[in-house]
């Protein structure tokens, strides 16, 4: 058993040799991994299985003697390919921005955009024929929605719809094509998909010289996801060098569709399983305060329309060693950590004790979801509650707790929650939590293509399913840096707030490193944010 899991988790942690009492995080497993390792230990043993599992038993040797306790899983817990000439109902979460699309309109809230420059002969022929290739491969890729007697469906066509096109610039002016290249990603941004016609993705190839090109590409949520966005960019540099090279096509047929994942979870998510996540819920998240305090500076009332901007700033080396230090210490993650010091910063403003903060999950399960391009994502509510004088210490020990038992209970859609707690919803702010922590594990997002160097673009303003006050994302550099982003809504809040709350966040973290055992309280010094635990306060 323990040499079957070895090799589990040797391919997904890229080591050769693991101890049975090394463990899974000290060698470089997050969140993300902890999933992945999780599915396919599902798929291997034929047993029930969930990341949380390896938190709870983070070595081979106790991983082992937990897959040996586990029941066997039936075979309604098997994605089984379906009959896709029947109607196609909706996932849970693709409901969830189908019902939104009805209320609100079309609208390009929910794009997911990624954009490259690209240097290097690239051959638009086969680029266009690579693009054709991986929407044959994914039915997601010709999905379209269509409401019916019996609900919203899902429409795939057999045909591909071309989603290419080109705008070439290469005559205009030096010293205005910078200008005008701006312009055309605006257009390209605000775009609004039409979830009834399709099809819900496109991409732009913009030309400023012979061999300088710009790639957008925009697919709206319910189709997609950041993974899927991975496998698609993966697919696609795999299909183009293919064509380059006249060699047969790498990528082999799928076993199963989005369409059969969704009849999976129909069916899999009910009954005594669905009654045991939501009880989950219900206790965790009952009497939670409905409102965070945050440093607004114009209240929620007049926010307006969201308009979503972005502030960076970066953790050096040393600091995130030492971040790294006291989850290893803890027997926890790095993910727990920085979710517990998001918690303390945050609790400055008048949310001492009590604090419901978001965070998204991939929720890739059963092993066979990886491979697809679809709409998986879901987002927990982790409530942490601490005593007034804790330590960094007991409040990472709470976070770590609200971590492992949401990742127990992962699969309840958000709304259903909602819908359960019978929360009372608001026009002007989300339900439960209205910011999101993320610390970003997936691969770096690369396109390769033969000839072709492809740099990803940083996008200064972003509105891809933002819909929260504040969300503070991380992700961890190859020096050892963690990079950071405030996106902020920037209709309650002014950019110069939100950059002294990333100087503030950046202080923390360094005092947590250096006192881990002292009062937290104690430890928030402040570049100049008003102390709002003891002013008015924007609600």
């Amino acid at each position: 058993m323990e040499a079957r899991l070895h090799d589990i988790w040797a391919e997904l942690l890229g080591r050769d040799r693991i101890g049975p009492d090394e463990n899974f995080f000290d060698l470089g497993g997050h969140s993300l991994l902890a999933m992945q390792a999780a599915a396919r230990i599902a798929d291997s043993f034929r047993v029930a299985m969930h990341s949380n599992s390896l938190f709870e038993a983070p070595t081979l040797e106790k991983l082992a003697r937990a897959v040996e306790a586990a029941r066997r899983m039936d075979p309604a817990e098997l994605i089984q390919p379906g009959n896709r000439d029947s109607e196609i109902p909706l996932s849970l979460a693709q409901q969830r921005l189908w019902i939104l699309d009805q209320m609100d309109g079309p609208s390009e809230i929910f794009n997911m955009v990624r954009v490259f420059r690209l240097e290097g002969p690239l051959q638009l022929t086969v680029f266009a024929a690579a693009l054709a290739g991986v929407a044959g491969r994914h039915d997601n890729l010709r999905t379209s929605f269509a409401l019916t007697r019996n609900g919203p469906i899902q429409v795939v066509t057999s045909e591909y719809q071309n989603v290419l096109s080109v705008e070439d610039l290469s005559d205009v002016p030096e010293n205005r094509r910078e200008v005008a290249l701006d312009a055309l990603l605006t257009d390209a941004h605000a775009h609004c998909f039409d979830l009834a016609s399709g099809p819900l993705w496109r991409v732009i190839v913009i030309r400023l010289t012979e061999n300088s090109h710009v790639l957008h590409l925009a697919m709206h949520h319910i189709i997609s996801d950041d993974w899927s966005i991975q496998v698609l960019l993966r697919e696609l540099s795999e299909r183009y060098s293919s064509l380059v090279n006249a060699e047969p096509n790498p990528i082999p047929e799928l076993a199963v569709q989005y369409s059969d994942y969704v009849r999976w979870q129909r069916q899999w998510l009910t009954g005594e399983r669905l009654v045991r996540q939501l009880d989950y819920w219900r206790e965790q998240l009952w009497g939670a305060p409905s409102l965070a305090v945050l440093p607004l500076d114009r209240p929620r009332s007049d926010g307006g329309e969201f308009q979503a901007y972005m502030v960076r700033f970066e953790i050096e080396a040393g600091i995130a060693m030492g971040l790294h230090d006291l989850a290893r210490d803890a027997e926890s993650t790095l993910f727990v950590t920085l979710l517990a010091a998001y918690a303390a910063l945050l609790s400055r403003f008048g949310n001492a004790g009590d604090l419901v903060i978001g965070t998204a999950i991939a929720n890739r399960y059963p092993v066979e979801t990886e491979a697809l391009i679809g709409f998986f994502v879901n987002t927990l509510a982790l409530r942490l509650r601490w005593q007034p004088r804790a330590t960094f210490r007991e409040m990472q020990a709470c976070a770590h707790r609200a971590a492992v038992g949401a990742y127990a209970h992962p699969d309840v859609p958000f709304d259903q929650v909602v819908d359960a707690l019978q929360l009372e919803r608001s026009a002007f702010y989300n339900p439960l939590f209205q910011t999101l922590f993320v610390l970003q594990n997936v691969p770096k997002e690369e396109l390769l293509l033969p000839g072709v160097a492809a740099a990803a673009m940083e996008l200064e303003r972003t509105t891809a399913g933002a819909t929260f006050d504040l969300t503070l994302s991380l992700k961890q550099t190859r020096g050892g840096e963690l990079s950071g982003a405030l996106e902020f809504n920037a209709a309650l809040f002014d950019r110069f707030t939100i950059e002294r709350l990333a100087a503030d966040f950046r202080n923390l973290l360094a005092s947590i490193v250096q006192h881990p055992d002292e009062p937290v309280a104690g430890q928030i010094s402040t570049t100049g944010l008003p102390d709002r635990s003891r002013t008015t306060v924007y609600r």
